[in-house]
């Protein structure tokens, strides 16, 4: 990798946290760069989108990190699918949703 070379990573969920706080980081880092978004709603006009990330896996192969930044209830099911394609993968914490004690 040249000096020039940067990772590309994906934001999976652009939510308010994700566009404020995510996004700037990823454009100052000499070392990523925002590859992609996956998001049903929200999307930016310079960055492919996509909708599910089913399609986001199968359509940018050469993504190879994402950042989850979606509620904790489908977290852990969009972790899976990501880290099932190869993927590496940035979870926010909790990393799941809490299920009650026994």
């Amino acid at each position: 990798m040249s000096d020039t070379d940067t990772s590309g990573l994906a934001i999976i969920g652009l939510g308010k946290i994700a566009r404020e706080q995510h996004v700037p980081a990823l454009a100052a880092s000499p070392a990523f760069h925002l590859a992609a978004t996956v998001d049903p709603v929200s999307s930016r006009e310079d960055t492919p989108a996509f909708t599910d990330i089913g399609t986001f896996l199968r359509q940018m192969p050469d993504v190879g990190a994402v950042a989850l930044c979606t509620p904790p209830q489908v977290r852990f099911a969009v972790a899976r699918e990501a880290l099932l394609a190869g993927r590496h993968v940035l979870l926010e914490k909790p990393p799941a949703r809490q299920s009650a004690r026994s």
